[in-house]
């Protein structure tokens, strides 16, 4: 999850995603994960019980849930950004729970009494056949659906052109080639333009354009810690990470984009 920081109001993590319901690869998704250096994680696996089996992603090892996670049984793809509350009445629940629920329920089956636990965020489930952004402020849960076409979540919400960093990737993200996923192919091979952007185009760390970010925050480095690329097809999933962000000779296939 990305961290809300003393010196940013703008909180970081950004996500990319190109939802085309009519194609062989319907969800084409990026995720790109900013968090202090120091808190544990582990790298994509089946961590979770037998509640979350079909589950895949990277844990949260503080508290346990997940940034994004994949649902390798119907193919499915869930991730969260924290967000400025208006106000945190009781944030006694880890936002790394969602991604989890919402791929188990594919919805956010959440009373009032039970989203109050948790501080604000914005949480985005996507499936071949349909894509759909919650956002909760402390006060209000809003659901709203992701039109077909190129989009970046952002901690302020859906295609923010007043934020430096959208203002500055959406037109590059809407410009790139089409891109399949398909079986065998490298990571580039699959991904194409996609990871030259996701390399952050040079711009420096403390841009507030920048992609990859590399801050000191209350004494404390705060950075861009990995980047997942998600492709979703009729009844087949790839998933593609990298731990050393910047570095693309290091993406590591985690699922392969052969037929379920």
């Amino acid at each position: 999850m990305c961290r809300d920081t003393a010196r940013q109001t703008v909180l970081v993590c950004t996500v990319f995603v190109d939802f085309a319901p009519h194609a062989p690869w319907p969800v084409r998704l990026a995720g790109v994960r900013d968090e202090f250096v120091e808190r544990a994680w582990s790298p994509p696996a089946f961590h979770w019980n037998a509640a979350y089996a079909p589950l895949i992603g990277g844990r949260d090892d503080v508290a346990g849930g997940t940034w994004l996670a994949v649902d390798t049984g119907a193919p499915a793809v869930a991730v969260v950004l924290n967000r400025p509350a208006a106000v945190v009445t009781d944030p006694s629940a880890t936002r790394g729970d969602l991604p989890l629920l919402a791929l188990r329920e594919r919805d956010l089956p959440l009373a009032p009494a039970e989203l109050r636990r948790y501080a604000g965020f914005y949480l985005l489930l996507a499936t071949p056949e349909r894509a759909v952004l919650w956002g909760w402020d402390g006060r209000v849960l809003r659901e709203e659906p992701v039109p077909p076409g190129r989009h970046m979540v952002v901690s302020t919400g859906l295609d923010d052109l007043e934020h430096p960093r959208v203002g500055h990737f959406l037109p590059r993200l809407r410009a790139l080639p089409d891109v399949s996923p398909t079986p065998g192919l490298t990571v580039r091979g699959a991904w194409g333009e996609w990871i030259d952007m996701l390399g952050g185009e040079g711009i420096p760390a403390n841009d507030p354009r920048a992609l990859l970010v590399d801050l000191e925050v209350a004494g404390h480095r705060y950075g861009t810690g990995s980047i997942s690329l998600v492709g979703l097809g009729a009844g087949a999933v790839r998933y593609d990470f990298l731990a050393s962000p910047g570095d693309p000779e290091v993406w590591q296939e985690v699922l392969p984009s052969t037929p379920r």
